[in-house]
């Protein structure tokens, strides 16, 4: 059993995929996620058609890999994806509710960050 079933506990009230394993994903721009994750850092894959996440992500940049791929698709959600694979955010609006941008705030500040990071703000 490789585990890709396996659902971790990474947030509260946290919903599918978040928990789950991602595996190697396709990107619109053909690459693979594993294409990003060789320098061990997180990944956040901004599946927004206009990057919204840009200006939230890159000031982490030292920590976080930051990966535009843009699709039409709203069932492609944006993630934000630990070294080891668990997915610990997701979102599938481009311009996600303050409730979401609470619970990337909160995947920051768990995983990544323990600063209390604010992300928000005319960006998103």
């Amino acid at each position: 059993n490789s585990g890709l079933l396996q659902q971790f506990d990474v947030a509260n009230d946290a919903i599918p995929p978040v928990g789950s394993l991602i595996g190697d994903a396709n990107l619109t721009s053909g690459s693979r996620l594993a294409n990003y994750a060789h320098d061990g850092r997180f990944v956040f894959i901004d599946r927004s058609i206009d990057s919204n996440f840009a200006d939230a992500i890159l000031p982490l940049e030292r920590r976080v890999r930051y990966v535009p791929d843009p699709v039409f698709d709203p069932s492609l959600p944006s993630l934000l994806v630990r070294p080891d694979g668990v997915i610990i955010w997701a979102t599938q609006k481009s311009k996600p509710s303050d409730r979401e941008v609470e619970k990337l705030e909160d995947a920051v500040s768990r995983w990544i960050s323990r600063r209390g990071v604010r992300i928000g703000g005319s960006h998103l």
